[in-house]
């Protein structure tokens, strides 16, 4: 009855998946806004430190899950795809066929394209969920109003007159302009 999962078909079918999750996975989901980073590419540096190849390998994961569901049928389903377009269709390279139409290579029909969308709505789930981009967009919030001491090894690198006014101006309140001057200089 499982037999399908054996054949050398539903492998070739697993690294067609993983090499489409693998790339896939680092694009967007979600539109570019002005409250995020001018440059969301590579997409990594939206992610907190470790979390970039969790959620990468959770979008694979869970991408190989959908296509392992979509086997499951096996070969009983070829029949069936005549209707759909996919006329005299070797029974036995099902397990291929649903790897390209998951991928989007295969040259699916327009009964089918749903599984697109399934995949475009996982990645965006998969990205969500690890707080990109909101996490990013509270990130940069919270961050516009901290408050923020350079360390004594920067400051030493500003010549006298300019060290003092720059360490008088981080005194101000965050929100005046001369607070963000203060944390903005060329160094």
């Amino acid at each position: 009855m499982l037999d399908h999962y054996w054949s050398v078909f539903f492998f070739f079918g697993l690294l067609v998946v993983t090499a489409f999750a693998w790339k896939r996975f680092n694009e967007p989901s979600f539109p570019n806004q002005e409250s995020l980073p001018r440059a969301v590419d590579p997409l990594r540096y939206l992610f907190f430190k470790s979390a970039y190849q969790k959620a990468r390998l959770t979008y694979l994961v869970a991408l190989l899950l959908l296509y392992v569901l979509l086997v499951a049928p096996g070969p009983k389903i070829a029949p069936a795809l005549g209707t759909v377009g996919a006329k005299d269709f070797p029974a036995e390279g099902w397990a291929l066929l649903a790897a390209l139409i998951l991928t989007g290579v295969g040259l699916a029909p327009d009964s089918l394209k749903w599984l697109n969308t399934v995949e475009e709505l996982l990645r965006h789930w998969v990205h969500e969920w690890f707080l990109v981009p909101d996490g990013v967009e509270r990130t940069i919030g919270i961050l516009e109003d901290a408050r923020y001491e350079p360390p004594p090894s920067q400051l030493d690198l500003l010549q006298s007159p300019r060290k003092e006014k720059t360490q008088e101006n981080l005194k101000s309140p965050p929100e005046t302009l001369r607070y963000r001057w203060a944390r903005a200089p060329s160094w």
